[in-house]
């Protein structure tokens, strides 16, 4: 909690119970006013319940333009009613790389248009009818369903229940609002002109940020138009001065985001700005705009109501019309004063915590990362069984491998492995918070796949010790020996860079190739088996023969154990990522058995290979 926080909190408490104290009607509309929010956030848990999933693949899917990203916007803003929910879902998904700045900033342009429908309809419809009476229903219904077992009724019952507190609250704000009459006067404000259309504006502005809605200021503001408690003008400022504010809920959202949702907030900053600096100093000409408009849409020219909603509209239309254009300067703007996270291997480089706003971009972060952890982990193996790491980034260098000790090892596994291994578990951990998130089983598949990797790194430590003088020395039997084992540690390698080379967030598209490399781990397991029976056979032939002293081959045969337990780690977590990546686990589990004419071609080529030579290529 901030200074200013652990001031203003207090300083509001005692004001609320002061205005309490001596105002019934005060009462009555802060009660609505909170009976409202609580609606909100009822209603939000209920969609990102239901949904199972639909928003957020609209979210990815519907953004290859931006005519369709400011068309989701404007459509999920208005079936929803949050422009927070469609922000904060925004962030999360660009913060987890599954849109575009540019796409994420259409979706905002689009929710700020589409939140202006919440003003129709309080205005058209909520300010005309007793809502109670269809609050209360709705109340009941919704709490029986929310009883249920059933987590789709339970999601259901949320809407129910939001729905009938957001009408109760707007009733409760109605009935103080009529009350308050003869304590409570706005029109009596001393400020004129641009002065009082600047105050009104700070005064929509601080609602909003304090309600962290703008459909609550609105439905304040209504409601005091709709009792002559406020001047239409002054209403339209408080109304500006809502869209203002509720950047402040992007804001608060960007805070645990990566750069990329940070310059997603800024964006959404820039364009309220602009649209309400525009509207403000345009307010001249916009009102007589909306008159025209009103006149021609049947609406009667003392139904303030009514057009300050056409008004909410209309310069929200304006925003778009004037930011559109400059979207492509605006995200090389947003780029160039938010630069990239510079991430140290020590630190998760996806991993965010407004991630965990979607289902779909928490898997989607725990799944890059832990990619991430994999491509570190096997740049350690290979290094331990003296090969060059693949990768090429900078993060990547390691001692070369003559210095590589299982100390060096042991460094290079707490410097960077184990706080990556760290971070994904924590992040697994809180994605059990996630609303909507029914499907924990690909987390659970992720975090046992860098668990493999792990122990993969720990033994390959054990094994580089005798590896690397058997492979540099001067006998040969144990230089071929040593070889043949690393040889089948590469050919998992080789299997597992495959599988995340293919990986992707279409669980569909990865199914196709997905299935064969689950085969080809079956059959690495079996030819496994098949390498260690036939390693055992020789080194007894070698300590018969003298070929090894005793020692050596004690060493050979525990190394052979490091070698097999490395071998099988890798194909641990190559099944994790696959089976994570599936559409249904259970299918995928049931796939990767093998037939008795599979287990027979694998002997088949097992005993070919066996006659050959191991090659000794890297």
């Amino acid at each position: 909690m901030t200074k200013f926080q652990r001031i203003a909190l207090p300083v509001l408490l005692l004001g609320l119970g002061l205005g309490f104290w001596r105002s019934e009607a005060f009462l009555t509309v802060a009660a609505g006013v909170a009976v409202f929010l609580f609606g909100m956030m009822s209603l939000e848990r209920g969609f990102q319940s239901l949904s199972g999933g639909w928003m957020e693949h609209w979210l990815q899917r519907l953004t290859n333009s931006t005519g369709k990203s400011v068309s989701l916007g404007v459509v999920s803003t208005s079936l929803m009613q949050s422009s927070s929910l469609i922000s904060l879902l925004s962030i999360s998904f660009l913060s987890a790389g599954l849109i575009s700045l540019s796409s994420g900033l259409a979706i905002i342009f689009g929710a700020n248009l589409g939140t202006t429908s919440g003003a129709w309809l309080i205005a058209g419809f909520g300010l005309k009818v007793n809502l109670s009476d269809l609050a209360l229903p709705l109340l009941v219904f919704g709490i029986v369903l929310q009883l249920q077992s059933r987590p789709s009724w339970r999601s259901l019952g949320h809407l129910l229940t939001g729905i009938g507190f957001l009408f109760l609250g707007i009733q409760f704000m109605k009935d103080g609002f009529s009350n308050l009459q003869s304590q409570m006067q706005l029109t009596a404000m001393p400020f004129q002109g641009f002065t009082a259309l600047l105050l009104f504006t700070g005064l929509g502005i601080i609602a909003t940020v304090v309600m962290q809605s703008s459909h609550a200021t609105l439905i304040l503001i209504l409601t005091a138009l709709a009792h002559q408690q406020i001047h239409y003008e002054d209403a339209l400022a408080v109304a500006i001065g809502a869209n203002i504010g509720t950047t402040v809920t992007a804001i608060l959202g960007s805070i645990s985001a990566n750069a990329a949702g940070k310059r997603l907030a800024l964006g959404h900053v820039v364009f309220n700005l602009v649209t309400g600096l525009v509207a403000l100093l345009a307010l001249p000409i916009l009102i007589p705009v909306v008159e025209l408009l009103g006149n021609g849409l049947g609406i009667a020219a003392d139904n303030y109501t009514l057009r300050l909603a056409l008004f909410h509209t209309v310069f929200n239309t304006l925003g778009v019309a004037i930011m559109l254009p400059q979207l492509e300067r605006l995200t090389k703007w947003l780029e160039k004063r938010i630069p990239a996270d510079t991430i140290s291997i020590k630190v998760p480089r996806y991993l965010n915590d407004a991630a965990l706003e979607s289902a779909l971009a928490t898997t989607s972060v725990t799944r890059q990362e832990s990619q991430r952890l994999t491509r570190h982990a096997l740049d350690i193996v290979l290094r331990a069984l003296d090969w060059e790491p693949r990768s090429s980034h900078t993060e990547s260098l390691l001692p070369p491998a003559k210095e590589f000790t299982e100390k060096q090892i042991d460094d290079a596994y707490h410097n960077r492995i184990k706080t990556l291994y760290n971070a994904i578990v924590r992040f697994i951990s809180l994605a059990h918070k996630t609303p909507g998130t029914t499907e924990l089983e690909p987390l659970r598949q992720f975090r046992s796949a860098t668990y493999h990797m792990v122990e993969a790194v720990k033994t390959s430590g054990q094994l580089h010790g005798n590896l690397y003088p058997a492979l540099h020395g001067r006998h040969h039997t144990l230089h071929a020996a040593y070889e043949a084992l690393r040889q089948d540690i590469r050919q998992v390698i080789t299997l597992l860079e495959n599988i995340i080379a293919k990986s992707t967030n279409e669980p569909s598209a990865a199914a196709s190739f997905f299935n064969d490399y689950l085969l080809e781990l079956e059959h690495q397991k079996l030819r496994l088996d098949d390498a260690h029976e036939r390693a055992d056979s020789e080194t007894e032939r070698m300590i018969r023969e003298h070929i090894v002293t005793p020692a050596q081959a004690t060493s050979l045969m525990n190394d052979q154990g490091y070698a097999r337990q490395i071998a099988l780690s890798l194909i641990n977590a190559g099944q994790a990522l696959i089976l994570a990546q599936l559409p249904q686990t259970s299918k995928a589990q049931t796939m990767i058995q093998l037939s008795d004419e599979d287990v027979t071609q694998v002997r088949q080529t097992l005993a070919t290979d066996a006659s050959e030579e191991p090659s000794n290529e890297a």
